[in-house]
């Protein structure tokens, strides 16, 4: 088994995505399939990603208790400036002022614009 990634596990990373989502074709699969079984890295690689995909398909199909969602719902209105029924409106979001120049770079400015702008 390989230790250290070449070539071949580069593109095999390429692919690895469309591989395990099933849009790649059935010989591109098995030459990916075949790498693992000589390349430990990509094996536990492509095991790790399959893993993971699993975890965020099944937390995606469970419903958010109630209070969290009501929460959720509350504060994008609040970043929004949307007032939830009964309330009085959110203020906008503040700007964050620009910084002002030092007095010495506004007189370098001054020296470097042409003559008649201001």
């Amino acid at each position: 088994m390989k230790a250290t990634p070449d070539a071949n596990c580069r593109e095999m990373f390429d692919r690895v995505s469309a591989y395990l989502d099933g849009e790649l074709p059935a010989a591109e699969c098995r030459e990916i399939e075949r790498h693992c079984q000589g390349c430990d890295r990509c094996a536990e690689f492509i095991d790790s990603l399959r893993h993971t995909v699993g975890l965020c398909r099944e937390a995606g199909q469970r419903p958010l208790p109630a209070d969290v969602r009501s929460r959720a719902k509350a504060r994008i209105r609040e970043l929004m400036g949307v007032a939830l029924p009964g309330s009085t409106p959110a203020a906008p979001p503040r700007r964050r002022a620009r910084p002002s120049a030092s007095p010495s770079a506004r007189a370098t400015l001054r020296r470097q614009r042409p003559a008649g702008k201001k």
